[in-house]
């Protein structure tokens, strides 16, 4: 059998959320976590995958799990690694511990928000697998706030990571990578849990519908990013090239960054249609360094408010 790759983002949540009981997804919570006793209690906010899901946007499970309260986790996948993809994370991760307050509410409704982020690509300079970030004090070490705490978990580094020491992990990350048959046999022979994951993705591959999910999800991932690679090689080109055509260092960088412009007002009319004028003032006034954000930003934005931080 051919088996679809736990590494497509739909392909992921489906893999978790496919029993009722939610055994893969504790499972994946606890061996990554390590809460000193099991999750007792698990509630999925988000378990349906919209039909036509915007390729600019990761599909991820919103959970709320019983651990020393009621966390909020935030679990996905990110095959490839992406521009800026550390400030889209705290993006996401700022849009969770937000959720739902109301003006004039109390910030004691607010909850703790967990981000456990798996990668395909390595993003972090650091020789560990499995890295784990607070808010605390550079000195001192003083922890800010408990309210964030955000994991990444980076494949290619998974020879990093003692099999000894984790071992649940450890299968959970193999499972991730496995491709062969041979692969998945032996995970399933070494655990439980390994075979029910690799009964429920055999179960998921021979599903004619899902199976074209995701390969219609793989390849719209495909094409938006490549697409927005071209977009941006064509936009700092022909920003180089009206650079050197003035001869002076200082035209190579406005030529760049007048570029940036224009693919930045293209994006923002392909997602949101005709710009009204105020969005027009905001792009045709923004500095380098505020291109770089809309650019990012126009990518998960919602609306084109958000994506030129109208707000902030």
């Amino acid at each position: 059998m051919e088996y679809l790759k736990p590494t497509t983002d739909l392909v992921f949540k489906l893999l978790l959320l496919r029993d009722k009981e939610l055994v893969l997804l504790r499972s994946m919570l606890e061996c990554v976590l390590e809460p000193p006793s099991p999750i007792t209690e698990i509630e999925v906010l988000n378990p349906e995958i919209e039909k036509d899901y915007p390729a600019d946007k990761t599909i991820a499970l919103d959970v709320r799990a019983k651990l020393k309260d009621l966390t909020r986790i935030d679990i996905e996948m990110q095959a490839e690694v992406r521009s800026r993809s550390a400030s889209r994370f705290l993006y996401y991760w700022a849009r969770e511990f937000g959720l739902g307050l109301k003006r004039g509410d109390s910030y004691n409704l607010l909850v703790p928000v967990t981000s456990i982020i798996w990668l395909g690509e390595d993003m972090l300079e650091s020789a560990q697998f499995h890295s784990v970030f607070h808010l605390s004090e550079d000195t001192t070490r003083e922890r800010f706030s408990s309210d964030i705490e955000i994991h990444t978990l980076e494949l290619e580094k998974l020879h990093l990571l003692s099999a000894a020491a984790h071992p649940r992990l450890y299968r959970w990350s193999r499972f991730l990578l496995a491709r062969t048959e041979e692969e998945f046999e032996q995970l399933s022979e070494e655990d439980p849990v390994m075979s029910t994951a690799k009964k429920t993705l055999e179960d998921l591959s021979a599903d004619d519908e899902v199976r074209l999910k995701a390969y219609e999800r793989e390849t719209a991932l495909r094409a938006h990013l490549h697409t927005v690679a071209a977009e941006r090689a064509e936009g700092e080109a022909a920003g180089l090239a009206k650079g050197l055509a003035k001869g002076r260092v200082e035209g190579r960088v406005e030529g760049r960054v007048e570029g940036q412009r224009a693919m930045l007002s293209r994006q923002l009319t392909k997602r949101f249609g005709e710009l009204p004028s105020w969005a027009s003032e905001r792009v045709a006034h923004a500095s380098a360094e505020q291109l770089e954000v809309y650019l990012d930003a126009v990518l998960t934005a919602a609306t084109l408010e958000a994506a030129l931080q109208l707000n902030a």
